[in-house]
């Protein structure tokens, strides 16, 4: 199984600005948390200072282990810094893996909170006032009591036989200390096999258990349109049912699934979300047909590549308010300068003003 990455916020921190990536078939953890982040429109490397011309690396929290994957933990030094629906391509050096994926939408950290206010008297409380106290009169000594007097000896007293001693009762064995050890035993296992697996969480959410504060059951954006409906079928049932976020995501995952007919189902979703002015779908699709960025698509295999078609789509994500597509159709300009043939010049001519 080829490596995904998936990123959601760390819902474990107040205020925004944290993130987690899971590591998603990853074939072994990653040995250290160096990351490479680069921005394909415009091309810059993620660095500890910001976005910079050359290639940097940072340096994140992690790898834990959580779900059953691999999980690093973005903080503000990433996650502020990155605008959401940004095609960026994320590296991992230990396990010289990479992919391309679109920036979600996350929550950032505030600007920054007040000051505590100063205390007086140079950083120090001022001594609280002292009350005199009031000196109580010793009480006078008692004066001692008469020793008491010696009590009669005692009569003299016949010895007799003693009681009979009864045996001693048999102990009983309690049950209950390796009832606890058992049940301390089970728990462990199950630990573990959750931690291999992941198995009992995903058996218990099948079964229906509440989640009770503890189990998260997620279920897939996908359960509304099984994938037994043909390819048309299953396009008219997503556009019902899902948001254009959620189609977005979903063509994405088809796209790359690399399963028989999910590619055409990804095309026909980006083209739906085209036409009803989604920008980041608009700007998928430029990338798809764009000769300069050869794996910036989703669609793979990707389309042929077509510098018209690209600044077409480019010019439509513009005006549907894609900041990215501005510097793309700037870059595909500068790149027909050089090109002599006819298609070229007449595409430049057309769209590069």
């Amino acid at each position: 199984m080829a490596l995904r990455l998936l990123l959601r916020q760390d819902s474990s921190v107040p205020g925004g600005g944290h993130a987690l990536l899971y590591l998603q078939g990853a074939s072994r953890a990653p040995a250290d948390a160096r990351l490479v982040i680069r921005r394909l429109a415009p091309e810059a490397w993620l660095g500890p200072a910001g976005w910079q011309q050359t290639r940097a690396e940072v340096t994140v929290e992690g790898p834990e282990r959580a779900e059953g994957a691999a999980v690093l933990k973005l903080g503000p030094a990433v996650v502020d810094r990155i605008a959401p629906w940004t095609k960026v391509e994320v590296t991992l050096p230990s396990l010289n893996e990479s992919q391309v994926m679109v920036w979600p939408t996350l929550e950032q950290s505030p600007g920054g909170g007040a000051g505590a206010g100063l205390v007086a008297f140079g950083g120090r409380r001022p001594p609280g006032r002292q009350e005199p106290r009031l000196v109580q009169p010793e009480p006078p000594a008692p004066e001692p009591e008469p020793p008491p007097p010696p009590a009669p000896a005692p009569a003299p007293v016949l010895a007799a036989d003693p009681p009979p001693v009864p045996p001693p009762r048999k102990r009983k064995r309690r049950a209950w200390p390796w009832v606890l050890l058992a049940l301390l035993l089970a728990i462990a296992g199950l630990g573990v096999w959750q931690w291999q697996t992941g198995e009992p969480e995903r058996l218990l959410c099948q079964w229906g258990v509440p989640e009770m504060g503890i189990l998260t059951c997620e279920k897939p954006v996908v359960d509304a349109c099984p994938a037994t409906l043909p390819l048309d079928q299953r396009s008219d049932c997503y556009l019902k049912s899902l948001d254009a976020a959620a189609l977005f995501a979903l063509a994405e995952q088809l796209g790359v699934s690399g399963r028989p007919g999910e590619r055409d189902l990804a095309w026909t979703l980006f083209a739906a979300l085209e036409d009803r002015g989604y920008a980041p779908a608009t700007f998928e699709l430029g990338l798809c047909y764009d000769p300069l960025l050869p794996q910036g698509c989703s669609l793979q295999p990707r389309l042929a590549a077509n510098a018209r078609q690209a600044l077409e789509h480019y010019t439509r994500a513009d005006v549907a308010g894609a900041a990215e597509a501005k510097a793309r159709i700037g870059a595909l300009c500068g790149w027909l300068n050089g090109q002599t043939d006819l298609a070229a010049q007449a595409a430049k001519l057309e769209f590069c003003k």
